[in-house]
């Protein structure tokens, strides 16, 4: 989303599924099964069969309806509230199978699981993700926005604008509804392995999409998303269940094969915003640092003895800024920092895994093709 885009997307619907069904007898649970080229399978087991998968999570509209979230209406104003709300069984080695041969050429996504070729189109979208067919005559988000910026959407999305900003922008002082945007982008519509709390500025773009009810292309999004996880060695597989969904609707033999069940531990809902710091107050949610004090508590109940003057001058230098609203704020101010400095390192450590990766992958090549010349005396021909 690093460009401004806004333009028609085709609108014809596909009646028919575009899988090549191999006339051979279904593929078997093994690594035979999954990869078709024999010269592959090699790397798909050094590099990618145990290649983590994003665990996949997902919403119940509803439960937003009654606690009076503002975000209820996204899911069917955006066309998602079939994706965001998708469960059931997921096949790891299937979705890493899909991740190591999934390629873009000439416009086209697409890649084979056990034989069967996928084509990444309007019918995928329509019938498994179940995204709505645009009518080509409205703009729609598919890229990003003309003069769009980072810190003042970010300032706007704060329920506090005039707090300090760190050189990351994260996610904890959003507004609720804004956070919960955020929170659904980073663990379902584009979800990633890392950095969930840190707002990148694809994600602001987006929660401010949603927010002025411009539509988002999704199936774009989503495309793009794989892509990076597939070039990006230390980006674990995300979209386990829509890769999953998409097998089984092209015919993909799916009997046999390591799975596993969405459970109610997958759904943000109580726990999730328990995690983002809101809590209950009556019939919805509130941040913590948020909850009213109550007015009349003095009055009700009145000090017996009076309160002994506070020493300002323990712990400070000076008569000022010892008191207790400063010291919070410092303290608030250090686990900001310290945040930033968790994030940096974790970053600067993908980076390291993903280099030391990419020269394992050489390594096993250098191998290989040492190899091959095993009991061969003159390999100065091939090289």
């Amino acid at each position: 989303m690093a460009e401004s885009s806004c333009r028609k997307i085709p609108t014809h619907r596909r009646t028919a599924s575009r899988a090549s069904h191999p006339s051979t007898a279904p593929r078997t649970t093994s690594i035979e099964g999954w990869i078709s080229d024999e010269e592959r399978r090699s790397e798909f087991i050094t590099l990618w069969k145990d290649k983590p998968l994003i665990t996949p999570k997902f919403i119940q509209s509803q439960w937003f309806v009654n606690h009076h979230f503002t975000i209820q209406n996204f899911p069917a104003e955006q066309g998602v509230k079939f994706f965001t709300e998708m469960q059931g069984t997921y096949y790891p080695d299937l979705v890493r199978a899909f991740y190591f041969n999934y390629k873009f050429r000439d416009g086209v996504r697409f890649t084979k699981v056990k034989g069967i070729d996928i084509i990444l189109d309007d019918d995928i979208w329509e019938n498994v993700a179940q995204f709505p067919i645009h009518d080509g005559t409205s703009p729609i988000l598919t890229a990003g926005i003309e003069g769009f910026n980072r810190i003042f959407a970010y300032r706007s999305f704060m329920r506090r604008p005039d707090q300090e900003i760190g050189r990351q922008l994260l996610a904890g002082p959003l507004k609720i509804d804004e956070r919960l945007f955020h929170y659904l982008i980073v663990w379902i519509l584009c979800p990633r392995g890392t950095n969930h709390a840190q707002c990148s500025e694809a994600d602001l773009m987006m929660i401010y999409a949603m927010l002025n009810h411009i539509p988002i292309y999704w199936p774009s999004i989503i495309l793009d998303t794989m892509l990076k996880a597939k070039r990006l060695p230390q980006y674990p597989l995300p979209y386990s269940l829509l890769i999953s969904h998409i097998c089984e609707y092209k015919g993909v033999n799916v009997s046999d094969e390591q799975s596993h069940k969405t459970t109610t531990a997958n759904k943000i809902a109580e726990n999730s915003l328990k995690q983002m710091k809101f809590i209950p107050f009556g019939n919805t949610y509130i941040h913590k640092d948020d909850m009213p004090s109550s007015d009349n508590e003095e009055e009700e109940n009145p000090p017996t003895a009076p309160i002994p003057p506070v020493d300002t001058h323990i712990g400070s230098s000076s008569g000022v800024g010892g008191s207790s609203s400063s010291l919070e704020d410092h303290i608030l101010n250090l686990n900001q920092r310290l945040e930033e400095f968790f994030l940096l390192s974790t970053h600067r450590h993908e980076e390291v895994t993903g280099l030391i990766r990419g020269l394992d992958s050489r390594i096993s090549n250098l191998e290989h093709k040492f190899d091959k010349y095993e009991d061969d005396d003159d390999m100065s021909q091939d090289f």
